[in-house]
């Protein structure tokens, strides 16, 4: 009797149970390599090899080939017998490996399975990589103050088609390297599940939740996990680098805080070239790109914008920004001749690529606030207690000054003089005015 042996395998991840290997600490790949045509009571060896199915050459791991061996003595003719490979693939995203197996007796190969092209002896081992932007416009700075969208657009390399899969993901603090929450202190997550027709693609997570002043000038980073759907437990790819700037967003911040622009009080004079500055203190930006800030100046009695000659009082800059936070002025100038009284309340907008990405509206913010006071006088002679003084050799007229719209607590002076009505002139007594 002559034996001819023969042997086929099929390679498996302990984890996964499947074909697919995830590049993160030790992998372990059991062959299970089935045989035939053996003389039983011999001993045998099954040696195994794993390959790079892109170079066809073995697979190494710090300068040594991953190998597995088991000896055995055959019982029957006909058996399976496993090789288990055990191995760092952290540094394998993307990779198809393939095993290779030999059987031996006394050390000669009697029988060997070399296809490189064997799906049964393949181990996959897939790749992901994110990209994050605003959904709404494709911005990667977004706008904390109303609805967010976040598209999260995973680029997938080395899965096996036909499979369905589901990605979850979460939203991640830079700073902190905590997961967000939203208003109810629940951590934001979503989850997509596909199903490829081809080894490499797209597809898109989103998540959606609303707006958040507490997420003002926080950098997030989108960690994203991925599974085969019927097993949720194990991870076959992931993209978690906190410091991945393609997986980050960035949600800007605004402050400001109005003067005038010739005192730096926050009281204004009601005259005909009135000028206000407004102090835009920036946070959370992008380095190097351009914006533009956009300012209106409101009415706080009616909540509307303020305006002169019909117009409404607006002023804007265009800057390029160094530094991820900084300060860039605005100023106003208007025709306050007919404000006495009022309040004003400077509103900005900062704006990238025309989306406008972060306000600061506060109808009630003192920063922001700029006081136009409001003066009117009731002169009587001290005599008379009328407007009506007797031409005598010392008169004494005391001018009452309602004043309406300072500041509360601040130290003022109020200087009068006496004019001749006639020729609107102040009058003089041995050439000084007359003044209180």
């Amino acid at each position: 009797t002559v034996y001819i042996p023969k042997v086929k395998t099929l390679a498996i991840d302990d984890a996964t149970n499947t074909h697919i290997t995830f590049a993160d600490g030790v992998a372990v790949v059991t062959d299970t390599v089935s045989y035939s045509s053996l003389q039983p009571g011999l001993n045998y060896t099954i040696s195994g090899m794993i390959m790079d199915k892109s170079t066809g050459k073995a697979l190494m791991i710090d300068g040594k080939p991953v190998t597995g061996k088991t000896t055995f003595t055959a019982k029957k003719s006909n058996g399976t017998e496993k090789v288990s490979f055990a191995f760092d693939a952290s540094k394998l995203a993307g990779k198809t490996l393939v095993v290779f197996e030999e059987l031996s007796v006394n050390g000669e190969i009697v029988a060997e399975h070399k296809d490189i092209d064997d799906d049964k002896q393949t181990i996959y081992i897939p790749e992901i990589v994110t990209t994050a932007v605003d959904a709404q416009n494709g911005d990667k700075l977004i706008n904390p103050d109303k609805t967010v969208c976040i598209k999260d657009t995973i680029k997938f390399k080395n899965l096996v088609p036909g499979l369905n899969y589901m990605v979850k993901g979460r939203l991640m603090d830079k700073n902190t390297s905590k997961p967000i929450t939203d208003k109810d202190g629940k951590d934001i997550t979503t989850q997509t599940e596909f199903t490829p027709n081809k080894a490499d693609g797209n597809v898109d997570v989103t998540f959606t939740f609303e707006g958040d002043s507490a997420l003002a000038g926080k950098t997030i980073v989108v960690y994203e996990d991925l599974y085969i759907k019927s097993d949720s437990e194990s991870i076959i790819a992931s993209e978690n680098n906190i410091s991945n700037e393609e997986q980050t967003v960035f949600f800007p911040d605004v402050k400001t805080k109005a003067s005038d622009s010739n005192n730096g009080l926050k009281m204004t004079y009601a005259g005909k070239e009135a000028q206000v500055t407004d102090s835009i203190s920036y946070k959370n930006v992008i380095e190097g790109e351009k914006y533009k800030i956009v300012g209106y100046l409101y009415d706080k009695a009616t909540g509307e914008k303020a305006e002169t000659e019909g117009k409404a009082i607006t002023a804007e800059k265009e800057f390029t920004a160094e530094k991820s936070d900084g300060v860039e002025d605005i100023r106003f100038n208007f025709d306050a001749s007919d404000m006495s009284g009022k309040t004003l309340v400077a509103f900005a907008e900062l704006y990238h690529n025309g989306n406008l990405i972060k306000s600061h509206n506060d109808i009630e913010d003192v920063n922001e606030t700029i006081y136009i006071p409001k003066a009117s006088t009731t002169a009587l002679d001290d005599k008379t207690n009328n407007h009506i003084s007797y031409a005598e050799e010392v008169t004494k007229i005391t001018d009452k000054v309602d004043y309406e719209n300072v500041i509360k607590g601040m130290e003022y002076k109020v200087s009068g003089y006496i004019v001749d009505t006639e020729t609107g002139e102040p009058i003089l007594i041995n050439g000084n005015k007359i003044t209180g």
